[in-house]
């Protein structure tokens, strides 16, 4: 590998590990004080929704586990990708192949909350610099529209799946999923259409 190359692994890592950090303590450190309220969702069932710190309008459970997730990307995922620079700049294979298990991990971790937490100041920064055509906003648009077809699709699939050994489909959640992939779908081509080199 190329000393160019290796500055750019170790400059790349380094900003993650920079990025998901701050990311991950502030999920740590500004949680809120753990206030819940119940509230009903559109199907009827209670739940109790966290309504302060980061986290605010999110179910309290989802709430715990996102936490516990900071935590471990906090003391246990950024140190391993910061220890692993050293290793990085010499070019090292191990250490090339561990970053990018650590990254991917990252990648899964921020994905998944780029689409499964309630919208918030995540989903307002990716609308806003969408719209003015950022380039950070089409990847994080593209990341959440992309994420949102395949997830839908995949439902729909998994319904038709359970309909066929169980003799039935249940249409009403088949029908929402397949409108949630078609709307996905139409987001995609459209940020798709606008992207210019």
């Amino acid at each position: 590998m190329s000393r160019n190359r290796r500055i750019e692994l170790v400059t790349l890592s380094l900003v993650v590990a920079i990025l998901a950090g701050t990311a991950a303590a502030v999920g740590v450190f500004f949680r809120g004080d753990g206030s819940v309220e119940t509230v009903v969702s559109p199907r009827g069932e209670r739940y109790e929704m966290i309504v302060s710190g980061v986290y605010r309008y999110n179910a309290q459970r989802v709430v715990a586990e996102g936490i516990g997730w900071d935590i471990f990307t906090l003391f246990a995922a950024v140190p391993a990708l910061l220890l692993c620079l050293i290793w990085l700049a010499r070019g090292r294979i191990r250490a090339r192949l561990f970053a990018v298990g650590v990254l991917a991990y990252l990648f899964y971790q921020y994905l998944m909350y780029s689409v499964t937490w309630a919208f918030g100041p995540l989903a307002i920064f990716t609308g806003v610099t969408a719209l003015r055509r950022r380039p950070i906003g089409y990847l994080l648009s593209s990341v959440m529209v992309i994420k949102g077809a395949a997830m839908a699709a995949a439902i729909c699939a998994m319904l038709v799946a359970a309909g066929i050994v169980e003799g039935t489909l249940e249409l009403v959640p088949f029908l929402i999923f397949v409108a949630a992939a078609a709307v996905a779908v139409w987001l995609a081509f459209r940020i798709y259409r606008s992207v210019h080199a």
